[in-house]
């Protein structure tokens, strides 16, 4: 079974971090292979995470910039940048949303007074501009993001193999089959078909013996004369169900009015 030291130097190995003894790294940038202390990789990634915060900042000044714009709606407006547009304001709503209200207090209303907004006052090139903004605003906050995660494994791992062997390792897996959930007992992987099949006859047995399958034949076999048959003409009683909307057989009765 794999440790958690391991999994840590296999995700750190991913982006391009190489754990040595000594809380010593090897990392990889700008085609140059930099041997650091664990404590200078985590400044690195701060100032890295600090950057792209900025960068995210101006990404959304400039997005409102341009929701602001009176643009040249003289033009022909395109269906697809038009529900391209639409979407990506409403994902950015979204993206606001996971965010303290405090934080995103000066962009939240900007989003919503454009979803407030007809589309079609827009110009082609606000709408164009508005769907690369939100993917860069998407591309930034990934890596973001990301660079936590680094962090947080550097600081894991700057605690040693020891302390770091303590974490709980959760691997999720799936499968889906004859073959899933073989850890479980019996009973709680299999369907008991014990308990339904009572429920299935008793159903088949209720449906059989409907009156409307044996009225008339009560007396079948005997001196007494039956009920008989008596077959109900819906157009010779219009009137029969006083609740039409439930009771009547005819959907299109209740679309009626009786004055």
């Amino acid at each position: 079974m794999t440790d958690s030291w391991s999994m840590i130097k296999k995700e750190l190995a991913v982006y391009g971090i190489n754990l040595l003894d000594g809380n010593l790294c090897e990392y990889f940038s700008d085609g140059n292979l930099n041997k650091l202390e664990l404590v200078e990789m985590d400044k690195i990634i701060r100032e890295e995470i600090k950057d792209n915060t900025t960068l995210l900042n101006d990404l959304w000044i400039d997005l409102s910039k341009v929701l602001n714009e009176t643009g040249d709606v003289s033009d022909i407006s395109d269906p697809r940048s038009n529900r391209l547009f639409i979407f990506s304001l409403k994902d950015l709503s979204s993206w606001l949303n996971m965010f303290d209200p405090m934080e995103v207090k000066q962009y939240k209303p900007v989003i919503e007074n454009a979803l407030k907004r007809d589309s079609l006052s827009y110009s082609e090139d606000q709408k164009k501009k508005i769907v690369e903004y939100k993917i860069s605003i998407d591309w930034v906050h990934r890596v973001i993001s990301r660079l936590y995660y680094m962090r947080r494994l550097v600081k894991v791992a700057y605690k040693g193999k020891t302390e770091a062997n303590k974490n709980k390792i959760v691997v999720a897996k799936g499968i889906s089959g004859p073959w899933a959930n073989l850890d479980l007992p019996m009973q709680e992987r299999v369907w008991n078909w014990m308990e339904e099949d009572e429920n299935f006859r008793n159903r088949d047995r209720n449906i059989r013996k409907q009156r409307r399958y044996r009225k008339g034949l009560e007396h079948y076999n005997k001196p007494e004369v039956g009920e008989g048959h008596y077959w109900r003409e819906i157009r010779n009683e219009p009137y029969k169900w006083s609740d039409k909307g439930s009771e009547s057989p005819y959907p299109s009765r209740n679309t009626m009015f009786w004055g």
